[in-house]
């Protein structure tokens, strides 16, 4: 009896658990860093890969092939920055503030916590 007053068992309460331990941990200034830093970071990954194409040494056919190749995987880095920095974006949209800031939660009224939880 007492693991399911602890929400063992209940997945409702288990859930609602994991999502508040989730939205403490990524609060709205956390993921507005996070994006910034996805941005800042995809778009070096743009001018490095164009740098490392340019000024890596091409003095045979094999090294213009690596300098190349190599351009392609840095840049290949971006999209996946990019998306991720939008991605932080949106959910710091959604994101509630840390505990102990007058977070007020959205509890259902059949989903209300029981008595000592």
């Amino acid at each position: 009896m007492g693991n399911v007053r602890a929400g063992f068992g209940n997945p409702r309460v288990a859930r609602r658990t994991a999502c508040l331990h989730i939205s403490h941990a990524m609060n709205r200034h956390v993921c507005r860093v996070l994006s910034t830093i996805c941005f800042f970071a995809g778009m070096i990954s743009i001018l490095a890969s164009i740098a490392v194409w340019w000024f890596l040494d091409r003095n045979t056919p094999e090294a213009a092939a690596h300098a190349e190749r190599f351009g392609i995987f840095i840049g290949l880095w971006a999209p996946t920055l990019l998306i991720l920095s939008n991605r932080f974006d949106r959910y710091a949209d959604k994101a509630r503030p840390l505990p102990g800031l007058d977070v007020k939660l959205d509890v259902l009224p059949d989903e209300a916590p029981e008595e000592g939880y």
